[in-house]
């Protein structure tokens, strides 16, 4: 047993002793190389030649990072390009859009002052101003100074409105009930187009009231022997209002009147102080009984029927005479 631990134990003396051997003889010939390698040069393409394997797996590794980059750069570009011709899309839509809706506010607002039925002065030049306009934010002042203006022509109506039922009532063609039915037509009237037509219907239907008054009143007139009728006649066709007609009935009634007085002032002076109508006194003769039998005429008239009196009727513009 001894001999055999023995014998081990000098084998792994042995083992040990020719390992250092070996490294001791490694080592001179490494030295050895270096020395070469210091005296001979090495050649250009040592490293490629060394490690070719190497070398080209490097590169073919950073050619497919390369090619990776560069299809992720085009990626991007053509991302870019895509959002930028996208959004140029939607600005050329949106610029229609807009456009489309200015021309059609401005359509609108061209319809609204060419129909509003006022009577506002140059109409075209609003036109040509809002057909200028470049966005609709230009048409709301040109808007509003059109509705200023008629606004001014409103409250114009509303004024002439009220002159006008205040002549028809001061004239008094028209009845009460026509009057108020054209004041009550003329306060739902908005427009100058729409005032302007009920204003001729109106003072139309004033003009033949006023004819058939006046041709009533010159019907019933008395037609007096001793005075000139027909200047009455002219002078009621020359009226304005119901005030003068009447002014003029009441002329020919004083003349009327005062004429007969004097003939009778004068035929009771000529007879002595006593009046006989329709008689020839003793002092006057035949001449004195056909000078007065006109007048005695009117007056036995005055005294029967006297002068007709007229009578304003409210209802209808009319007169009654009684």
């Amino acid at each position: 047993m001894q001999k055999h631990v023995k014998k081990e134990i000098n084998m792994q003396t042995a083992l040990q002793k020719l390992t250092m051997t070996l490294k001791i003889k490694h080592i001179h010939m490494k030295n050895q190389h270096n020395i070469l390698q210091l005296i001979i040069p090495k050649p250009q393409h040592h490293k490629i030649k060394k490690y070719p394997k190497t070398t080209c797996l490097k590169k073919e590794k950073a050619m497919k990072k390369k090619k990776t980059i560069i299809i992720t750069i085009a990626v991007i570009i053509l991302c870019i390009i895509t959002l930028i011709l996208g959004i140029k899309v939607v600005q050329k839509k949106k610029e229609v859009q807009t456009k489309q809706e200015l021309i059609q506010s401005q359509q609108e607002l061209i319809n609204y002052i060419k129909n509003d039925g006022m009577n506002v002065e140059n109409k075209d030049i609003y036109t040509v101003r809002i057909e200028k306009t470049t966005t609709k934010e230009e048409l709301d002042p040109i808007k509003e100074e059109y509705e200023k203006e008629a606004e001014v022509l409103r409250e114009a109506i509303e004024e002439e409105k009220a002159e006008l039922i205040e002549k028809i009532v001061e004239r008094g063609y028209i009845g009460e009930e026509e009057v108020s039915k054209y004041t009550t037509e003329l306060k739902e009237i908005r427009t100058n187009e729409e005032y302007e037509k009920k204003k001729v219907e109106i003072e139309e239907a004033e003009r033949q009231k006023e004819v058939e008054v006046k041709e009533e009143v010159k019907e019933n007139l008395p037609k007096f022997s001793n005075i000139d009728n027909e200047k009455y006649y002219d002078m009621i066709d020359d009226a304005t209002s119901k005030e003068e007609v009447m002014e003029v009935i009441k002329k020919q009634k004083e003349e009327y009147v005062n004429d007969i007085n004097q003939k009778l002032e004068s035929k009771t002076e000529s007879s002595g102080g006593v009046r006989e109508i329709g008689s020839v006194t003793s002092g006057g003769g035949s001449s004195s009984t056909s000078e007065s039998s006109s007048s005695n005429s009117d007056y036995e008239h005055l005294q029967a029927h006297d002068v007709p009196e007229f009578e304003y009727k409210s209802t209808d513009g009319g007169f009654n005479f009684r």
